[in-house]
């Protein structure tokens, strides 16, 4: 052991798990320095301040801190003092991302000569860094490309504060944001390794859109979100005439970015603007997009509040057919700003074109008028992946369920991703539709959807009879308000579950919409309910996620049919949340208490519930 030459050691340790990592500790000390030097502290995730002010304390004087590769931060107040010692402590990060309290102030940086060049030297000292992700009230991105020599960024993302709580749009903080987004264009030429920039609450121009890819000649991947489109009279007042003018009557493509593969674009809709000004500005977009990016592979526009059945949405038709014609080496095309007509599938299949991955937007009818222009196209036999969203009106259009559109899908041959979502709380399709749409498209690997509901009105209950594909099956905001329901749900997703051998991952969580309606139920009749699960059969399962209601409880059964009881509690921290789970032994469902959700289990080895990592011998007798 004594002999054995560090790189071999450290090249097994790159194959073996952390329990493992952990027991060679033990071994012999030098050993132990090895495995602390290399890979104990490679990664830190810190969501409490007191904690992150011992680890500093301890780490800033150890050899060891140059182990630390990837940081996160979240949920912390971060005073300006703490954040400049970071650099110091954890010197050789490749990853870091701080998100810290919601709430954070951005006046707590005085951004005067002198506190600016400190901040500005210190974040310099991050001369390895490649990835940051943060929520922007501390100037770290741009003090970072300040710096006199050329950074190793390759990732960059920023959310922008909408006002000092992070909740509330108004166009004073997109007049504020907008100059921070110019600051960081400024600057971006000294990320040369740049390949990926992410973007959350901004106002930006296409003149801006310029400066941006003359500023990063490698980025292949640009996320632009919740972006404020509509001109308003307070953003006018303060902005260039030539940036307003990009805007407003678009702007000569001299140069084209064929480096962008990926574009992602959407609106933000917490600011009420006019559809008419909102779609002159689109279109002023559309046409950018269409001429600047010669070589995309990978086209998003998400328009918040979409209603593409009205007048307004098939105003962009024509527009958006003229970029798509631009775009051979399309591979996913995902937008609501306009339905998916007969002109745009023409552009793709005139160009050649085998999209893979295909989203589309709006109420049934139009839902299933673009799955019928798509069966009759040449992308028919090329889609492996599908996105449907019903759009707001889709629920007053005909009554009752109507699973057209479940047939059409059956002639995509290479599907194997489905998800469907909707935009409204009282759902028009029902839980019977999962074992209608893994019957109907055999070949499905990957499954989700949102906003189902139990209350089954069909006597016949389709189920299935012959094994799936299925390796992944997410439902979320599943709409259960009685005991009948339950039981619908119950009956089905397990039969969905006992035909489907090869699950790896398994999501489901209830509608709060509609909870107490349930809770009420289970009072009125004194009685106990359960959400039961059965996945005996399930040997590749290695994640579970489960939320029914608010209830915390769960009753697991192993294989050995040994149980025991567990109170979940589950909190969120950050901005954008991460959901921490705790699990706790408990003797039974305690009184007063009628909704559990109760799991039988296989021998899966390495199976994770609710985010905790279960352990076999946990289990009562």
């Amino acid at each position: 052991m004594e002999s054995l030459p560090k790189e071999t050691f450290l090249l097994i340790q790159s194959y073996i798990d952390i329990q493992t990592k952990l027991e060679c500790l033990v071994v012999c000390r030098k050993w132990y320095n090895w495995v602390k030097s290399d890979s104990l502290y490679t990664k830190l995730t810190f969501n409490n301040e007191k904690r992150l002010e011992r680890a500093i304390r301890y780490l800033y004087h150890q050899r060891c801190k140059r182990s630390v590769r990837q940081l996160e931060i979240r949920n912390i107040y971060l005073p300006t003092l703490l954040v400049t010692t970071l650099p110091d402590t954890f010197p050789s990060l490749k990853s870091l991302t701080i998100v810290p309290f919601d709430n954070a102030d951005e006046d707590q940086f005085t951004p005067d000569d002198v506190n600016l060049l400190s901040f500005d030297l210190s974040m310099q000292k991050w001369t390895t860094l490649e990835n940051i992700t943060e929520t922007h009230y501390l100037p770290i991105t741009v003090s970072l490309l300040k710096s006199p020599i050329p950074t190793h960024l390759t990732s960059i993302k920023l959310t922008y504060a909408w006002d000092s709580s992070y909740s509330e749009a108004t166009e004073a903080s997109y007049v504020e944001n907008y100059f921070k987004v110019q600051s960081l264009i400024k600057y971006l030429y000294n990320a040369p390794l740049l390949t990926c920039l992410d973007l959350t609450n901004i106002f930006i121009t296409l003149k801006d859109m310029e400066n941006l890819h003359a500023s990063t000649p490698n980025l292949k991947t640009l996320h632009l979100n919740k972006m404020l489109l509509c001109l308003h009279t307070e953003i006018e007042s303060v902005i260039d005439d030539v940036y307003i003018e990009s805007t407003k009557n678009g702007i000569d493509v001299k140069e084209k970015a064929s480096n962008i593969k990926d574009i992602t674009l959407s609106t933000m809709d917490s600011v009420a603007t006019e559809d008419e000004l909102n779609d002159a500005v689109i279109i002023k977009w559309l046409e950018y997009t269409g001429k600047k990016y010669s070589d995309l592979h990978s086209f998003c526009f998400y328009r918040a509040m979409d209603d593409i059945t009205s007048p307004t949405g098939f105003k962009l038709e024509k527009p958006l057919a003229l970029a798509c014609r631009n775009w051979p080496q399309l591979k996913s095309y995902d937008t609501n700003t306009c339905p998916l007509s007969i002109d745009i599938l023409k552009e793709f299949d005139d160009n050649g074109v085998e999209l893979n991955h295909l989203g589309i937007s709006g109420n049934r009818v139009t839902l299933e008028e673009q799955l019928l222009f798509v069966q009759v196209s040449d992308q028919a036999k090329h889609l492996n992946s599908l996105k449907i969203r019903y759009s707001n009106d889709s629920f007053h259009h005909q009554n009752g369920p109507n699973h057209k559109w479940i047939s059409i899908i059956s002639a995509f041959r290479n599907l194997h991703t489905l998800n469907v979502s909707s935009r409204v709380e009282q759902s028009e399709y029902e839980i019977d539709m999962l074992p209608m749409v893994l019957r109907e498209v055999p070949t499905l690997k990957y499954f989700t959807i949102g906003r189902m509901l139990a209350n089954v009105k069909v006597e016949n209950t389709p189920t299935l009879t012959q094994p799936t594909l299925l390796e992944h099956l997410t439902i979320t905001r599943c709409g259960i308000t009685n005991d009948k329901e339950l039981s619908n749900c119950n009956a089905i997703v397990n039969n969905v579950i006992l035909f489907s051998p090869n699950l790896t991952t398994f999501i489901f969580e209830t509608d709060g919409y509609y909870e107490n309606r349930l809770i009420h139920c289970a009072k009125k009749k004194r009685k106990n309910m359960a959400l039961e699960l059965n996945f005996e059969h399930q040997d590749h399962l290695k994640n579970l996620e489960v939320n029914f209601e608010e209830s915390q409880y769960f009753k697991l059964y192993n294989a050995d049919g040994k149980s025991q009881w567990y109170y979940q509690k589950q909190f969120f921290v950050g901005q954008p949340y991460l959901r921490v789970t705790n699990f706790k032994k408990i003797s039974g469902l305690p009184h007063g208490k009628r909704l559990y959700t109760k799991v039988k289990l296989c021998n899966n080895k390495t199976l994770t519930i609710n985010s905790r990592r279960l352990i076999s011998n946990e289990f009562a007798s």
